[in-house]
Order: structure tokens, then C-alpha cells, then sequence
């Protein structure tokens, strides 16, 4: 490609422009007449990601010996300082996938969270390549949750990590919790349900997915035995609030209500099943 058709990554700042010049041979030497490269512009941390991937030197100074972590806003800068590295977090697209896999980055890095790169996976594909790269698909984080219990719902990521990677939709954290007792997730919820999800599996201080979310403020108290099944009593402590084993914290009260709404419905239809069971014995 001759010079005049190359790109440039000045001025490109989102994603897929940066793509682009990377697509157009854009020159990871280019300096501009302060003698600053790409990176002294960078605007976030994703886009330093990626001029350090395909080559920019994070340890270029310009004219006057300045770094570029120099120009750069705060959290640019922070990553500069403390050793720009590749890293699967964040990284949602192809190219970064394959940039990362080029260098060497880890697949199961943990964040702040503990958390490694796949409970952030949002599509099937990508749970595949995180995996393929060598992540542990069963990891769990300091609560004991595993990505199940924060990937999104209704995208396929659920029945990947089901079906294909043998996660255990009823698997709990910690405290006892399961995907139904924290998630606050709608379409998640659904595709734990889906996957075989048991609504009656009760937490260690004995609470089932309805009794937790009601102790925490997700609907009307109740002492009745309509939201317990035979044998399923114990105590009525209060436990972590939803969206602590995992979860995403507090819902919407709207969908607090949908959620609990799907979930009486199903306990409803396991109390029955069981009770025709006991029955016929």
C-alpha cells in the first residue's frame, strides 16, 4: 500500500475508526511536529489498548522528554504509568480478541472484582474464544459466584456456558444463593429457567429465590406457605441484598416485580407437581 492510501490514527477515537486505519496499514511510528505519537491523544483506556497492541511505543517522549501519560487524562494515564499490557477486559470485538490472543494476554486476569474476563462475555462467540484462549469457564469470584451469575440474558451467553461448557444453572455462591435469588436480569432469569434452573433450592439461612427477594424488599412480606415447599422451612435471616452473590445490585421495582411474578408463577407449578406426588404415595 503506498503512503498516500495509508491511514492514520490521529484523530481516530472511537472503536471502529481505529479499526479502520489499523485495516489501511496506519503507521504505529507516526509522530506529529511535537514529536508526539498517536497515544499522547488517546482518549480512554480502550483506545490506548489499542495503539499499544498493534504497536504504538507507550514509552515515547516527545521534544521536550515528556511520556505520554504527560498529555493524557487520568485514567489513560494511570494505565500508562502502571505498564500498559493487553488484556481481554473490555475487549467486545474480533480484532481486539485476536490482537490480545497475539499478545499473550491472559485469559483468566482478574479485575477489582475478582472477576476474570469471561463474566463480562456478551455473546456466544466470545465465551468460545475466551475459552478456546484458555479461560476457565467454572471460575468463580470471592463470593463464590461463577459468570453465570452476571453474564447478560437473552444474547445466547447462558446456554453456551450451560450446554456447551457444562456450567450448573443451579450452581450458588457463598451464602447458598443461585442465579434466581440475586440476578435482577429479566431475560436472564428466563434463560436460567430455561437452562434448568430450580426455583425451590433454598440459601443457607433457608430461603428460596422469592422468600430472599421479599426479605430485601422485592414484594410483600409473607409468613404463609405459599412460597415454601415440604420440608423447605428454616430460618428467615436476612442474607447479602439481590445482586450481591454476583448480581448487578438493586433492580428496577418494575422489574423486581416481573421477576417475582415469573418466579411465583414457577414455584407455583413445582408445588403442585410435588404435591401430586406426595399424594399418589
Amino acid at each position: 500500500m503506498n503512503a498516500a492510501a495509508r491511514g492514520s490514527y490521529f484523530g481516530a477515537h472511537d472503536l471502529p475508526d481505529l479499526i479502520r486505519q489499523y485495516q489501511s496499514d496506519a503507521p504505529v511510528d507516526e509522530v506529529d511536529a511535537n514529536g508526539r505519537t498517536p497515544l499522547f491523544r488517546a482518549q480512554s483506556v480502550l483506545e490506548a489498548r489499542f495503539l499499544v497492541l498493534v504497536g504504538v511505543d507507550p514509552e515515547h517522549r516527545d521534544h521536550t522528554g515528556a511520556p505520554a501519560q504527560y498529555h493524557t487524562g487520568p485514567e489513560v494515564g494511570r494505565y500508562l504509568v502502571h505498564g500498559p499490557k493487553a488484556s481481554y477486559f473490555g475487549a467486545h470485538h474480533k480484532m481486539l480478541w485476536s490482537l490480545n490472543r497475539l499478545a499473550e494476554a491472559d485469559p483468566n486476569e482478574r479485575d477489582e472484582l475478582g472477576r476474570t474476563p469471561i463474566f463480562y462475555a456478551q455473546t456466544p462467540e466470545e465465551v468460545t474464544f475466551l475459552v478456546e484462549a484458555g479461560a476457565d469457564p467454572g471460575a468463580t469470584d470471592p463470593t463464590g459466584a461463577s459468570p453465570l451469575f452476571t453474564v447478560p440474558g437473552g444474547c445466547g451467553v447462558v446456554e453456551e456456558l450451560v450446554h456447551t461448557h457444562r456450567l450448573d444453572p443451579n450452581g450458588r455462591d457463598h451464602a447458598g444463593n443461585t442465579v434466581l435469588h440475586t440476578t435482577q436480569d429479566v431475560e436472564l432469569l428466563k434463560d436460567v429457567l430455561a437452562s434448568g434452573a430450580t426455583p425451590i433450592l433454598v440459601n443457607r439461612v433457608g430461603q428460596n429465590p422469592i422468600e430472599y427477594r421479599e426479605s430485601h424488599g422485592g414484594g410483600a412480606s409473607s409468613e404463609t406457605t405459599s412460597n415454601r415447599l415440604p420440608n423447605n422451612r428454616g430460618p428467615n435471616a436476612p442474607g447479602p441484598k439481590p445482586g450481591g452473590g454476583g448480581g448487578n445490585g438493586r433492580a428496577a421495582s418494575g422489574d423486581e416485580g416481573l421477576i417475582l411474578g415469573i418466579l411465583r408463577g414457577i414455584f407455583g407449578a413445582f408445588a403442585e407437581i410435588l404435591g401430586a406426588r406426595s399424594q399418589r404415595r
